[in-house]
């Protein structure tokens, strides 16, 4: 609240500027103690003739105050001026709380003096968010970190491709699910390796096909194009081969335990996004010795890496 020797009046801005940026008040019944500056939106215009048609009765008035009104960022910036120099300033949120804030600032109990002359009105500096102090709310955090978030969850998927030992190649789906905590990651993952390329040429008809199930351990740094997630995935892999030979159509598996990494890159700041993922992976119990399910066939690979391209959509409860 503002004093100064009698009670300050309620000055409310009532107009948009046209588009020169000249102040105007009498679009909304407001006399030219009031200014608008710059481009106001209709909704908080809205607010500005709703509280000057409460605020215009108000009994006891002070020539001296002046008020300028401007939109900052979507807020909107009142500051309230004497002619004793004493100023106030406040910045708005919500249009909801504009008359509350002026009758805060300018209703006083009546006490007359004679009105000090007119102050003439000089230009102002364009008004930023630097010059405005927030009065109806605390300041709201402006992190664009990932990882701001306590708690959340990410599901993702796409379709990869992978090279193995001894000259494997494949293709096939792959889907993750994890939980985000803070800037760590727990989950599991799984990849389907429907389509393999290799060379058997001691059978007429060979196929393999592989599937992987793995748990997630790692953590997320923000970007300015989105997010890196990277950690350890020890998985455990199913590979069956399929082959016929003279004796007919035979298939045939093994299971291995193997060690594995992963990055992932996550484009954009939205809930869905694109993906772009690397993993590795490597066979300890493959590095001595090699892997046969029959010695027609070729050996089990003791490693192998993919690329996956796909979408991840992460939720925040």
């Amino acid at each position: 609240m503002l004093r100064y020797g009698t009670h300050l009046s309620v000055a409310v801005a009532a107009a948009a500027l046209s588009s020169a940026g000249a102040a105007r008040a009498g679009s909304a019944g407001c006399d030219d103690r009031v200014r608008v500056e710059g481009d106001v939106s209709a909704l908080w215009m809205d607010a500005i003739r709703s509280a000057c048609a409460a605020l215009s009765g108000t009994e006891g008035t002070d020539p001296t105050a002046r008020v300028r009104i401007a939109q900052v960022d979507g807020d909107l910036a009142i500051e309230v001026t004497l002619a004793d120099g004493r100023f106030a300033a406040r910045r708005l949120r919500s249009p909801e709380n504009v008359r509350a804030t002026l009758e805060a600032l300018l209703v006083v109990p009546p006490r007359p003096i004679a009105p000090p002359p007119a102050l003439p009105h000089e230009p102002a500096p364009a008004a930023t968010s630097e010059t405005w102090p927030s009065t109806d709310e605390p300041p709201r955090p402006t992190s664009s970190k990932a990882s701001d978030a306590t708690f959340g969850i990410d599901l993702g998927g796409g379709v990869g491709g992978r090279v193995a030992g001894t000259g494997y190649l494949s293709l096939g789906p792959s889907g993750f699910g994890e939980l985000r905590v803070g800037a760590w990651l727990l989950g599991t993952s799984i990849r389907w390796e429907a389509l393999t390329e290799k060379s058997a040429p001691l059978v007429s008809t060979f196929e393999m096909e592989t599937v992987a199930a793995a748990l997630l351990v790692g953590r997320r740094l923000p970007l300015d194009f989105g997010s890196v997630d990277a950690g350890i995935s020890p998985r455990l892999v199913v590979e069956t081969q399929t082959y016929e030979d003279n004796l007919g159509e035979h298939s045939d598996g093994r299971t291995d335990v193997r060690l594995g990494a992963f990055g992932r890159l996550a484009f954009g700041k939205s809930a869905l996004r694109a993906a772009l993922e690397l993993d590795a992976e490597l066979s300890p119990s493959r590095l001595r010795r090699a892997a046969l399910i029959d010695r027609t066939l070729p050996a089990l690979p003791s490693w192998s890496a993919g690329l996956t391209a796909g979408v991840m959509w992460s939720a925040t409860p």
